[in-house]
Formats: structure tokens, sequence, C-alpha cells
């Protein structure tokens, strides 16, 4: 599906990272600059851009991860490409830093059949960051173990079910050994490999994981885009889970973000609406795993994912959105109550379906990344 008919209608099922793209694919390398307080003397800070850099990758960028491929102390990219090339090879696509906020030139790596998510872990316990893709169209995932070079050794795929989009890594029953989880949980060995998929009864459009009622269980939380639910799922710490328990969001959720919004050491829980207009929705923990009913928050067109994180350094979270039908993320400033500040908007890429966030440049700033389906990703510098 191209982005041009992305943009004329809303499909009817979703996952977070599903979108097809252009064959010429950039990186565009945009600068910010935390320039103080803002906003007649409120005190918070603001983001301001320099000219874009850019640099050429693959086809159909649709998710992006930051980490160390080659432990040399300076933050990577790892980028999965839908697109699939005339070869029949999918892949994806490892630009290493230099430390600087630039990036060397991209090294591919082939996978199961057009990757719509990435996700990055040490899987085989050897100090080396791994990675695995999940595609929605064949239900498979790919790992593909990290050599500790920033070059990724063959692909092992494993099938996870009639359909998989987005994936998570995370150790679900408390062994040490990571694993992988969909809309299936395969447990890790801790070797590299992963055990038979056992089914979780969720679709999702993005799945995350946290212990959400505080109980030292690891739990799942995932964003339902045609039922407009979060489901949330308790954790019995052995990689098992409860039945699910829903809670409204705004309409078509596709992404979606925990953090501790409110500062009262409960995880909260943030999704990106792809509702017209877009929204983001908070519901705010009560701590033992329920949650209060959703606040929105409005963003730019197409909210397509959010990351959490303070970025202006004031100790209150922030939310990022990619707004896939606005060529744009939207910037919400945190007020440290579980509340935010109206966006403020600024132009990406065409078609941005993915947003990460790292250090790029090692100044102690926050930085952010998006991969634009259009044919660009845009990386955000904290000046």
């Amino acid at each position: 599906m191209l982005i041009t008919s992305i943009r004329n209608r809303i499909p009817t099922s979703i996952t977070k990272t599903r979108r097809s793209a252009s064959s010429a694919v950039t990186f565009t390398l945009l600068m910010l600059s935390i320039s103080g307080y803002a906003d007649e003397g409120n005190g918070y800070a603001t983001i301001a851009f320099r000219p874009n850099v850019d640099y050429p990758i693959g086809g159909g960028p649709s998710s992006v991860a930051v980490a160390d491929l080659n432990r040399d102390g300076k933050p990577d990219l790892v980028v999965a490409n839908e697109e699939q090339p005339d070869n029949g090879d999918s892949y994806v696509s490892v630009l290493l830093g230099k430390g600087n906020g630039t990036l060397r030139p991209k090294g591919d790596f082939a996978t199961v059949g057009q990757p719509v998510s990435v996700g990055v872990g040490d899987l085989n316990r050897d100090g080396k960051p791994d990675v695995v893709t999940a595609s929605v169209y064949g239900g498979s995932l790919s790992v593909l173990l990290g050599r500790g070079d920033g070059t990724l050794l063959p692909r092992v795929d494993y099938a996870a079910g009639y359909s998989t989009g987005p994936v998570a890594v995370a150790d679900l029953n408390r062994d040490g050994k990571l694993d992988l989880i969909t809309s299936v949980v395969l447990l890790g060995r801790g070797d590299g490999t992963f055990g038979p998929p056992a089914e979780t009864g969720v679709q999702p459009s993005d799945v995350e994981v946290a212990d959400l009622n505080r109980d030292g269980k690891p739990d799942l939380v995932v964003a339902n885009y045609s039922d407009s639910t979060v489901s949330v799922l308790l954790g019995n710490g052995d990689g098992t889970l409860l039945s699910k328990v829903d809670y409204p969001t705004d309409k078509q959720p596709v992404s979606l973000a925990v953090a501790d919004l409110n500062r009262d050491g409960r995880p909260d829980l943030v999704t990106a609406n792809l509702t017209d207009p877009a929204t983001v929705s908070v519901l705010l923990s009560r701590g033992d795993g329920t949650f209060r009913s959703k606040m929105d928050y409005s963003v730019g067109n197409g909210a397509y994912d959010v990351a959490v994180t303070d970025l202006n350094g004031d100790g209150k979270l922030d939310a990022v959105t990619a707004n896939v039908f606005s060529d744009t993320i939207s910037l919400l400033i945190g007020r440290g109550d579980g509340t935010f500040r109206s966006k403020v908007d600024y132009s990406t890429g065409y078609g941005p379906l993915s947003v990460a966030i790292g250090d790029l440049n090692r100044d102690g700033k926050l930085d952010a990344v998006t991969a634009n389906n259009g044919g660009s990703a845009s990386i955000l510098l904290a000046r």
C-alpha cells in the first residue's frame, strides 16, 4: 500500500508500522536546540531546528531503533525496511554512528519478507546486541545475532502466528533470558533461540511489557486499533498471562508507550491515535494494574507512533508523536502531573511512521529519530 493511498483512506485493520513506500530513501538529519525558557516565562524549554543533512538508506523504512551495535560507546541506528526490492530480499539497515550525530554508510542484512518493526536486545547473553524483526505479511520473526562489530549473522526465522506486526523484547518469565512478544509469546532459551509460540489471544497494533501492578512480575499491555482500546494482561511471572481487561482510548490507537507521567511511581499509558483529528490518549494508573479514564490531547494529523521521555531536561516526561499524514512530529511538553501542554509541530520527511529516542551525539541530551515511509528518515539532535 503506497503512502498516497494511506492519505486517502483509513484502513480497517492496521499494525504499528504497516506501510509501503517509494524506492528512493534517505536519512534526514535535523539539528534541534533546547533554547532556554519560552511561552512568556512559563518555565519550559522550547525546541528549534537547524537545516537537515540527508543519508541514503534502504527501501520503505517502517521502524527504527537506537542502540550501540558495535559497542564503541556511540549510538547506532537499525531500520526495518518494508519495501521489497526486485531481487526479493527484504532487509534491515544498520547505520553506525560516529558519535557526533553523523552516520557511516549503511549495511544491509536480509530478513523475512517485508519487516514492519524492529527490536534490539542481547538474545544470547554474549554481551553483543542482537536484532529481531517482525513481518505482518508472513506472520514471522527474524532473529539476527550480532557479531559485536555492527554486523549481523544470517537470520533465523520463527513462525509467530497468523499476523505479526509489533515486537517487544523482554524477560517475561523472569529467568534472565530475553523473550519475544507480539501476538504470541516465544520464550527465550538464552542462546539466541526460542521455544514454540504461545497465543496471547490478542492481535495488537502495538505491544509493551512493564510491571503495571508493581508485583515484580512483568505484564503485557497492547493497543487495539479496531476496538479503540488498550488491553492489559497481567503476568503470572512464568511467561503466562491472565485474561485481558480492556480500557477505552480515542479512536484507532496505533502505538503505545508506558511511563510514569505524574511521578507517583505508577506506570501510566499513552497511545497515539490515528483518528481524525489525531490525538494521544493518557490513562493514569491506579497502581494495581487498573487505569483511570482517558484524557485526550490533540497532535498532528495521522499520529502513528509515540515516544515518551524527558526531552527538555526539567524532570517531567514529555511526549513526541510521528504524524504520517501531516509530515510532522508533535511535541507535547509534560507538566509532571499527567497532563501535557498544547502541541508544537515540526516538519519531517514524507510520512513519518516511527520515532525513537537516544543521545546520538553524546552531549548528554536526548535526540529523536523518525523513519519516514515516503523515502526518508529524520534525526533531531538536541543542542
